[in-house]
Protein backbone atom coordinates (compact mmCIF):
# COMPACT_ATOMS: atom_id res chain seq x y z
CA UNK A 1 0.00 0.00 0.00
CA UNK A 2 2.69 2.29 0.96
CA UNK A 3 4.58 1.63 -2.57
CA UNK A 4 1.21 2.65 -4.43
CA UNK A 5 0.92 5.97 -1.95
CA UNK A 6 4.80 6.63 -2.89
CA UNK A 7 3.55 5.78 -7.67
CA UNK A 8 0.08 8.60 -6.65
CA UNK A 9 2.36 11.08 -5.05
CA UNK A 10 5.54 10.75 -7.84
CA UNK A 11 2.77 11.38 -10.13
CA UNK A 12 0.94 14.19 -8.61
CA UNK A 13 3.88 15.75 -8.07
CA UNK A 14 4.90 14.97 -11.77
CA UNK A 15 1.84 16.51 -13.19
CA UNK A 16 2.20 19.49 -10.87
CA UNK A 17 5.94 20.41 -12.74
CA UNK A 18 3.81 19.68 -15.91
CA UNK A 19 0.94 22.19 -15.34
CA UNK A 20 4.36 24.83 -13.66
CA UNK A 21 6.16 23.88 -17.35
CA UNK A 22 2.69 24.16 -19.35
CA UNK A 23 1.72 27.69 -17.33
CA UNK A 24 5.39 29.16 -18.14
CA UNK A 25 5.15 28.23 -21.99
CA UNK A 26 1.88 29.79 -22.13
CA UNK A 27 3.68 32.75 -20.70
CA UNK A 28 6.45 32.72 -22.89
CA UNK A 29 3.93 32.45 -26.52
CA UNK A 30 1.34 35.51 -24.71
CA UNK A 31 4.63 37.60 -24.42
CA UNK A 32 5.80 36.49 -27.97
CA UNK A 33 2.33 37.37 -29.13
CA UNK A 34 2.41 40.80 -27.77
CA UNK A 35 5.93 42.14 -28.89
CA UNK A 36 6.41 39.71 -31.95
CA UNK A 37 8.10 41.79 -34.61
CA UNK A 38 8.62 40.59 -37.81
CA UNK A 39 12.25 42.87 -39.81
CA UNK A 40 13.41 42.58 -42.84
CA UNK A 41 17.27 43.14 -43.53
CA UNK A 42 16.03 45.85 -45.87
CA UNK A 43 13.71 48.66 -47.21
CA UNK A 44 11.58 47.48 -49.89
CA UNK A 45 8.24 46.70 -50.44
CA UNK A 46 6.11 42.88 -49.51
CA UNK A 47 5.19 41.15 -51.78
CA UNK A 48 4.23 37.13 -51.78
CA UNK A 49 2.83 37.26 -48.22
CA UNK A 50 2.13 33.67 -47.43
CA UNK A 51 1.38 34.01 -43.27
CA UNK A 52 -1.86 33.61 -42.00
CA UNK A 53 -2.84 35.24 -38.72
CA UNK A 54 -2.27 32.32 -36.11
CA UNK A 55 0.29 30.68 -37.88
CA UNK A 56 3.82 30.05 -35.92
CA UNK A 57 6.68 31.01 -37.37
CA UNK A 58 10.75 30.46 -36.63
CA UNK A 59 13.58 32.31 -36.88
CA UNK A 60 14.75 32.28 -40.87
CA UNK A 61 11.28 30.75 -42.44
CA UNK A 62 10.60 32.27 -45.68
CA UNK A 63 6.99 33.87 -45.09
CA UNK A 64 7.28 36.28 -48.25
CA UNK A 65 9.21 38.36 -50.27
CA UNK A 66 11.05 41.88 -50.20
CA UNK A 67 11.31 43.68 -53.35
CA UNK A 68 13.91 46.00 -52.78
CA UNK A 69 12.63 49.63 -53.97
CA UNK A 70 15.51 51.27 -53.46
CA UNK A 71 17.06 49.84 -56.55
CA UNK A 72 15.22 49.06 -59.65
CA UNK A 73 16.68 46.95 -62.65
CA UNK A 74 15.90 46.90 -66.15
CA UNK A 75 16.54 43.75 -68.16
CA UNK A 76 15.52 43.39 -71.82
CA UNK A 77 17.15 41.72 -74.81
CA UNK A 78 19.04 43.11 -78.02
CA UNK A 79 19.75 41.72 -81.43
CA UNK A 80 23.21 40.25 -82.57
CA UNK A 81 23.36 43.50 -84.94
CA UNK A 82 22.78 45.88 -81.96
CA UNK A 83 24.85 44.24 -78.94
CA UNK A 84 28.57 45.20 -80.84
CA UNK A 85 27.26 48.66 -79.99
CA UNK A 86 26.54 48.44 -76.29
CA UNK A 87 28.84 48.92 -73.47
CA UNK A 88 28.08 49.01 -69.70
CA UNK A 89 27.77 52.21 -68.13
CA UNK A 90 25.62 53.58 -71.21
CA UNK A 91 23.31 55.68 -70.33
CA UNK A 92 19.41 54.58 -71.33
CA UNK A 93 16.03 55.94 -70.76
CA UNK A 94 13.48 54.39 -69.83
CA UNK A 95 9.17 55.00 -71.24
CA UNK A 96 7.04 52.78 -68.46
CA UNK A 97 3.97 51.93 -69.85
CA UNK A 98 2.04 52.79 -66.84
CA UNK A 99 3.36 56.14 -66.70
CA UNK A 100 3.86 57.67 -70.32
CA UNK A 101 4.21 61.23 -69.20
CA UNK A 102 7.73 60.06 -67.37
CA UNK A 103 11.49 59.39 -68.22
CA UNK A 104 13.36 57.35 -66.13
CA UNK A 105 17.54 57.30 -66.75
CA UNK A 106 18.86 54.01 -66.29
CA UNK A 107 22.70 52.86 -67.11
CA UNK A 108 23.85 49.16 -68.28
CA UNK A 109 25.14 47.26 -65.71
CA UNK A 110 25.40 43.74 -67.57
CA UNK A 111 25.71 42.36 -71.20
CA UNK A 112 25.28 38.70 -71.73
CA UNK A 113 28.25 37.51 -73.89
CA UNK A 114 26.48 34.39 -74.90
CA UNK A 115 23.28 34.66 -77.01
CA UNK A 116 20.10 32.99 -75.71
CA UNK A 117 17.60 31.17 -78.03
CA UNK A 118 16.42 33.92 -81.42
CA UNK A 119 20.52 35.29 -81.37
CA UNK A 120 19.46 37.91 -79.07
CA UNK A 121 21.63 39.01 -76.12
CA UNK A 122 20.52 39.82 -72.45
CA UNK A 123 21.16 43.21 -71.56
CA UNK A 124 20.37 44.27 -67.38
CA UNK A 125 20.21 47.76 -66.44
CA UNK A 126 19.76 50.28 -62.85
CA UNK A 127 16.87 52.49 -62.76
CA UNK A 128 19.21 55.72 -61.38
CA UNK A 129 17.16 58.31 -60.96
CA UNK A 130 13.14 56.49 -59.56
CA UNK A 131 11.49 59.94 -58.62
CA UNK A 132 8.65 60.17 -56.45
CA UNK A 133 7.11 57.36 -59.24
CA UNK A 134 5.49 54.17 -57.56
CA UNK A 135 7.05 51.51 -59.35
CA UNK A 136 5.97 48.21 -59.22
CA UNK A 137 7.90 45.38 -59.98
CA UNK A 138 7.19 43.67 -63.44
CA UNK A 139 5.71 47.07 -65.01
CA UNK A 140 6.80 47.00 -68.93
CA UNK A 141 8.52 49.72 -70.31
CA UNK A 142 9.96 51.05 -73.75
CA UNK A 143 13.89 51.24 -73.59
CA UNK A 144 15.99 53.88 -75.50
CA UNK A 145 19.71 53.75 -76.07
CA UNK A 146 21.62 55.66 -78.14
CA UNK A 147 23.71 53.23 -80.22
CA UNK A 148 26.58 54.95 -82.04
CA UNK A 149 28.73 53.43 -84.72
CA UNK A 150 31.79 55.06 -83.01
CA UNK A 151 31.26 52.25 -79.85
CA UNK A 152 31.15 49.71 -82.28
CA UNK A 153 33.90 47.16 -81.48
Amino acid sequence: MEVLKAQYNQQIALAGHQVSLSAAQLEAAKIQSETGVIESPMEGMLANFDLQPGQIITAGMAIGTIVNTAYFKVEFSVSEFEIPYLTVGDNMELYIDAYPDAVFNAWVYYLSPVPSAGRTYKVKGYISDIQDIPLVSGMSAEVGVNLSEDTAQ
